[in-house]
């Protein structure tokens, strides 16, 4: 091999050695871009302020667009001022109160939580299956024993009340129920219950109901 084509050959492995070692040093590590599809994109460790508006733009706008749509809506009231609509009535129908226990169901019979005798108690129960004309009226008594009581339920349009019903004899703690009639419509009365005991009478509280239309 001639002196002039080493030359050559050995010039062209040296420019081949610069050329890859140029590209292999000159090389860089791409920047990783947020995706697209991620508004909170993490960008060395933090979340992109970028991503933040962009999140709190999207939720802007589309609580602008819901608010513009509720404003379209238009409300027709002439149902109101349907006549049909106008015949219609309420007729609620009162549940009474719920009847509570002992405070503890698991102390002797006769005898409170704390194992005191028990007095005897009566407490008026809200009116229920109120119509236009009656009413069932309701009360809880606790008696301390067997001896007979009877059970009245005073009545009227004032808290003066003005009318009685028959007595109900119980011999057991328990719920007593009355029936009344005759009761005018669209009226409100009041009620209480009254415990007889001999000469010894127990009031209970005093309680309000309005009876339905016709």
């Amino acid at each position: 091999m001639s002196k002039k084509l080493k030359s050559i050959l050995i010039f062209a492995i040296i420019l081949a050695v610069v050329f890859f070692a140029f590209n292999f040093l000159s090389k860089k590590k791409p920047k990783t871009l947020p995706n697209q599809n991620n508004p909170l994109a993490i960008d060395n460790g933090s979340i992109l302020p970028s991503a933040i508006n962009n999140n709190s733009t999207t939720s802007s706008d589309e609580f602008s667009v819901l608010l513009s749509s509720i404003k379209r809506i238009n409300i027709d009231t002439s149902l109101f001022n349907n006549k049909a609509y106008q015949l219609l009535r309420d007729f609620p129908v009162s549940l009474g109160s719920e009847v509570v226990g002992r405070t503890n169901p698991f102390a002797p019979v006769g005898a409170d939580s704390d194992g005191s005798p028990i007095s005897l108690i009566i407490q008026t129960v809200q009116p229920g299956k109120v119509t236009a004309s009656s009413a069932e009226f309701g009360a809880q008594i606790t008696l301390p024993d067997t001896v007979p009581t009877s059970v009245v339920f005073e009545y009227g349009t004032t808290d003066s009340f003005g009318s009685a019903t028959a007595p109900i004899v119980v011999t057991k703690s328990s719920t007593t129920l009355f029936t009344i009639t005759k009761l005018n419509p669209n009226t409100n009365y009041f009620v209480r219950a009254i415990a007889v005991r001999g000469s010894n009478s127990i009031v209970g509280n005093t309680l309000s109901f309005t009876t339905n239309k016709k």
